[in-house]
């Protein structure tokens, strides 16, 4: 019952405040280590090997770091573990930050302002959005929303 409790509020916090805005959002630093990975090892010989070895490392470290916030939390005290559990179910919900910076993108392209809707599409996307045109821009949103 305890679980359920912290998932069903991890969703109206979602849906109510969304993400901090003054907090980075946990993909960022998840990309920052996806490009390093492909900065060293995307080239030469054995790239699908060094690019299963990219998903290892980052899905590793990304369960080590929650695990390791999980378990520091519930050594604490119960109150802790559940503040812990729903900000990150929370964070990792992330449906009406997505949904905010998705409008903001859609807004700009109604607008046909490209310079806009590339900032921000680069809000939520790691690619470089530069140099995209309309249907990079939309496909770069359908494919973070979804």
């Amino acid at each position: 019952m305890l679980l359920f409790t912290v998932c069903v509020l991890a969703v109206i916090i979602d849906q109510w405040l969304g993400d901090p805005k003054k907090w980075k959002h946990p993909v960022i630093y998840i990309g920052n280590l996806i490009a390093m990975c492909e900065k060293i090892w995307n080239k030469g010989q054995f790239r699908k090997f060094k690019g299963l070895l990219t998903v290892c490392i980052v899905v590793l470290c990304t369960a080590f770091i929650v695990f390791l916030l999980v378990f520091v939390a519930m050594k604490i005290n119960i109150i802790v573990w559940f503040i812990v559990e729903v900000t990150l179910i929370s964070l990792a919900l992330a449906q009406k930050s997505l949904k905010e910076a998705a409008m903001l993108v859609s807004d700009a392209l109604v607008k046909e302002d490209l310079t806009e809707a590339r900032k921000y599409l680069s809000w939520i996307v790691g690619r470089d959005t530069e140099h995209l045109e309309e249907p990079e821009i939309v496909r770069g949103v359908i494919e973070t929303v979804s």
